[in-house]
């Protein structure tokens, strides 16, 4: 038996329908992951740059300069043997059916015990981050994670929208047929590959801060 008029136009009108909402569940997706990048690398910036306050006590820098053991310059508040930088990673997490997605910024526990050095990459943020007082010694609050997080909130609608701009900017061909894709040309330096195959409704780790060098940290994607 024939189709209708209406019923065509009607598979037509579903298949456009999941065709763009594939392509823009794409589009959210990979904007989260700059956004992820650019609080990656607001976090960099802060620290390397010595931005996050107060600076150092005296006797923690003739401390370092003792024991000779510190990567970037002696006097850099949360950078001494590079091990907490490293230990920042991404992690994008997703709400099935929503199109919506959340961007996180947590630490990694996958260092040796040797090189953890009795205390974890978990606690040493906390203590920094909040600050802490142990037998009278005070560790004052140097909130990284807090700071970078209100930098890169304050960025993120112009990175959407930047997205979303080049998007719709690419080629956009739409598949009819038994099985309804979305194909674009769209020219990315992200990594792609982090949707193959993928389900996400899970938490995807997308890139973590690196070491290069003596005293370089640099992001990278996973």
């Amino acid at each position: 038996m024939a189709k209708s008029i209406d019923a065509i136009f009607k598979e037509i009108e579903d298949e456009f329908t999941a065709a763009s909402e594939s392509v823009a569940n794409v589009a959210m997706f990979e904007a989260a992951m700059d956004v992820g990048e650019q609080w990656a690398n607001d976090i960099i910036i802060l620290l390397t740059e010595k931005q996050i306050k107060p600076p150092l006590q005296q006797s923690t820098i003739e401390r370092r300069e003792r024991s000779g053991l510190y990567v970037a310059d002696v006097d850099t508040p949360l950078i001494e043997s590079g091990l907490f930088l490293e230990s920042i990673e991404v992690v994008v997490r997703s709400y099935p059916g929503r199109g919506i997605y959340r961007v996180d910024v947590q630490i990694s526990d996958d260092t040796t015990q040797e090189e953890r050095s009795k205390i974890s990459p978990q606690y040493l943020a906390f203590i920094h981050e909040y600050g802490v007082s142990v037998n009278g010694s005070i560790i004052p609050e140097r909130p990284v994670f807090k700071t970078a997080a209100m930098q890169a909130n304050a960025k993120a609608p112009a990175i959407i929208q930047d997205k979303w701009k080049r998007f719709l900017n690419s080629g956009i061909t739409v598949f009819s047929g038994n099985k309804i894709s979305g194909k674009t040309d769209y020219d990315s330096s992200l990594p792609r590959t982090a949707l193959s195959g993928k389900n996400l409704s899970e938490s995807i780790r997308i890139g973590k801060i690196r070491r290069r060098g003596s005293d370089k940290f640099i992001f990278e994607w996973m």
